[in-house]
């Protein structure tokens, strides 16, 4: 089991786009197992929390799953997900969001909708 907590601060002296150093960002991840490429029918799963406030830039990274970088501000959700390895370097992974709201809701729009992916990952 592995549990990774991630925080982004003013004090790290990050800017956000609009150049704002005072909106911050958490997450946290507990995985279970791991899904090793070269280990058929190796596998892990996981929980995610994010926390992100107005502001904030958490997306431009291959590492966020989240799709749409309009969920990824000013918004509280939660993931699961799983790896599996099929053959030696293929990967399936699974991901959904759930509990999705914004923060601050000053338009009055509804919550963000929830996201679902899916995909193989070939390594050559």
């Amino acid at each position: 089991m592995k549990l990774q907590c991630l925080r982004q601060s003013e004090e790290l002296d990050f800017k956000t786009l609009d150049n704002d150093d005072s909106a911050n960002w958490w997450a946290a991840q507990l995985t279970y197992g791991k899904a090793v490429k070269s280990q058929p029918g190796t596998w892990s799963a996981w929980v995610e929390y994010l926390n992100v406030e107005d502001g904030a830039y958490l997306g431009g990274s291959t590492n966020i799953w989240h799709f749409d970088s309009d969920a990824l501000n000013n918004i509280k959700t939660w993931g699961v997900g799983g790896s599996y390895v099929v053959a030696k370097n293929t990967l399936f992974n699974v991901y959904q969001s759930f509990g999705s709201k914004w923060k601050t809701n000053k338009t009055n729009a509804d919550d963000p909708e929830e996201q679902t992916r899916a995909e193989f990952v070939f390594s050559f």
